[in-house]
């Protein structure tokens, strides 16, 4: 009777130390994700104020400003708060100037770029949400038939994502008319990067990041010949494209390449 005790005992006491492992283990899961949740919202909040260009000129350095309170104090939540705060108020009281060229604001981020100013990692991270580049990877399927009047067909899609941590998806597709006897089809891939050169007049700033990005995808995707690709065909065939449609839908943030650079 003892001995069962003993073991009855034993077995308690080593299940009330899992339960209590496992709820410390719970509240640090809990603990790490209102971090990154806040960590998110921060870096969201910054990045408006470079988008946007919040102060005009001066955008850049609002933006390093607070890129370095972030980097001091992203591992504190309250920290966190009071930045996405700070930032806050900065987008309400400081007027947008979308007609700031990136020929000025690249003066401005030299006059920053000062390690007595910034830390390198916050200037890297100034710089690429100021004016980021996308990194592009499209596929082509293209095809075509003649018989007198010839028809072609093109679809295409693939993914941008940018230094400053957005995703995009990207579908397209052609289609042109022409005179000639035959078939082809055209299989291929394409990369290519693109560095955002400005905005557009109209839209909403997020819209303007898409569409200026959008041109340099266009000329990507709309290659009759890609730049690694094999064709299959015979005949003589002679088109032009009369028509084209290009979707880029955002795919979201990946926040964990902006905070490496942090």
């Amino acid at each position: 009777m003892k001995a069962f005790l003993g073991i009855l005992l034993t077995v308690l006491v080593v299940s009330q130390i899992g339960n209590t492992v496992a709820e410390a283990s719970l509240k640090e899961k809990i603990v790490a994700r209102k971090l990154d949740r806040n960590q998110n919202n921060a870096l969201r909040c910054i990045r408006k104020i470079a988008e946007r260009r919040h102060g005009g000129l001066e955008s850049p350095h609002y933006t390093a400003q607070l890129l370095t309170k972030y980097s001091a104090g992203k591992n504190d939540i309250n920290s966190l708060k009071n930045i996405q705060k700070k930032c806050e108020f900065l987008i309400k009281s400081l007027p947008k100037n979308r007609y700031v060229t990136i020929e000025e604001l690249r003066i401005r981020l030299l006059e920053i770029s000062n390690p007595d100013s910034y830390s390198s990692e916050v200037f890297l991270s100034t710089d690429a949400m100021v004016i980021p580049k996308y990194s592009c990877r499209t596929a082509q399927l293209e095809g075509s038939v003649a018989l007198g009047f010839s028809l072609a067909v093109g679809f295409g899609g693939g993914t941008c994502r940018g230094n400053n941590g957005r995703k995009f998806a990207v579908l397209s597709s052609t289609l042109g008319v022409g005179l000639g006897v035959g078939a082809a089809l055209i299989v291929g891939v394409d990369e290519f990067n693109h560095q955002r050169t400005g905005y557009g007049a109209q839209g909403n700033m997020d819209g303007q990041v898409v569409g200026a990005m959008g041109f340099a995808v266009r000329r990507g995707l709309r290659q009759f010949s890609p730049v690694n690709g094999v064709g299959l065909g015979f005949g003589v065939l002679g088109y032009a494209q009369i028509s084209g449609k290009l979707n880029i839908l955002p795919l979201g943030t990946d926040w964990k390449k902006v905070k490496a650079r942090l």
